[in-house]
């Protein structure tokens, strides 16, 4: 697999090998380990039903920066190593970040001792994750009661709406209302919401209610209405509690392997996307409404084409026959003339 060999005045030099995989390689010739200068690159592929392809020759002084070359470094640069596990690694950068997953190691300077990493989970963001699922089911949530009921206190009950917002709210309100599939979505995502995914034995951390998720109602005979309309509040002090104290386990909430498949097949966001994808994939249950409704519309616009050229035809029919009966007692007007004359004749 020796392919590249270089040519330095009369002499040839053989460049390293290369691997026999039909990935693209990057391969590097130092310049400065020829006896001369560097006079021709030559390929020699003698791999009978193998082909060679060479793309995006550079030739470069690795101790430029770009128009300036230092008269005398001090030092040139070189690639980073590190030891992880015992296992040494070699990288171009001091910025690695394909080691530990989730993990950027910024290398600062050359150390002969051992450093402990401590890698935390990042609360702040798993906060915000919660917080934004929360928000987006809320909203969802407000959807499917704007067009499913036909009663203004859900609109005036949202606080974040706009008055641009509030005014399109009530021009949508209840447009599907008896719309059987947006009930049975309202039931559904509350019953995700507020089920228990156990995956422990001690029942640990398995429903939003122990993060400070909760529907709210109240005490039994103060409920609101607006309490009662599946909307979820967080209690943020408890959520920080919580995130900081079992930051490690609160992910089995959400999505949890129970068979050791390496596959997630539990929890409350798996179950989410596992049953919104019934309503969001292509041919999906929206997709099959919207075009049921679509070519409910296409008839009703061709039942109404089809109605216009009828009633056009019909009034053009009208018309001839209003036409025939004008032009029949304009014949029977005359008659009685010619009639009413014969006999004013005769009587003379």
């Amino acid at each position: 697999m020796s392919v590249f060999f270089l040519g330095a005045g009369n002499s040839i030099t053989r460049g390293s090998e290369i691997n026999d995989t039909e990935e693209p390689q990057k391969i590097k010739i130092p310049l400065s380990e020829l006896n001369g200068a560097l006079t021709s690159l030559n390929l020699r592929n003698r791999n009978t039903h193998r082909e060679l392809t060479v793309s995006n020759i550079r030739i470069y002084n690795p101790e430029e920066r770009g128009e300036l070359v230092p008269a005398n470094p001090a030092s040139k640069a070189a690639d980073a190593e590190l030891e992880i596990d015992g296992i040494k690694i070699t990288r171009s950068s001091n910025t690695v970040d394909d080691l530990i997953p989730g993990v950027t190691l910024n290398l600062k300077a050359p150390g002969d001792r051992k450093t402990e990493i401590e890698i935390k989970p990042d609360t702040e963001n798993i906060k915000n994750s919660i917080i934004e699922l929360v928000g987006y089911y809320n909203n969802l949530m407000a959807e499917v009661q704007i067009l499913s009921r036909n009663n203004e206190d859900i609109i005036n009950e949202i606080e974040y709406f706009s008055d641009e917002e509030r005014k399109t709210a009530k021009e949508r309100m209840g447009i599907l209302q008896g719309e059987i599939s947006l009930t049975q979505l309202r039931d559904r995502l509350q019953r995700i919401m507020t089920n228990a995914y156990p995956w422990n034995d001690d029942n640990r951390m398995t429903i939003l209610a122990q993060l400070g998720i909760s529907t709210n109602t109240g005490a039994p005979g103060s409920r609101a209405a607006s309490k009662l309309r599946g909307y979820l509040e967080i209690n943020e002090e408890k959520l920080d509690a919580e995130i900081e104290a079992n930051s490690t386990i609160l992910k089995n909430l959400f999505g949890y392997d129970t068979d050791s498949d390496l596959i997630t097949d539990s929890g409350l966001a798996y179950e989410l996307d596992n049953y919104l994808k019934a309503y969001n994939e292509t041919g999906g249950i929206i997709s099959l409404k919207t075009g049921t409704i679509d070519r409910s519309i296409s008839r009703t616009e061709t039942d109404i084409t089809n109605y216009n050229k009828k009633l056009v035809k019909t009034e053009q029919d009208l018309k001839r026959k209003y036409g025939m009966m004008e032009g029949s007692l304009q014949d029977l007007e005359k008659t009685s003339a010619s009639i009413q004359n014969m006999n004013t004749n005769n009587s003379r």
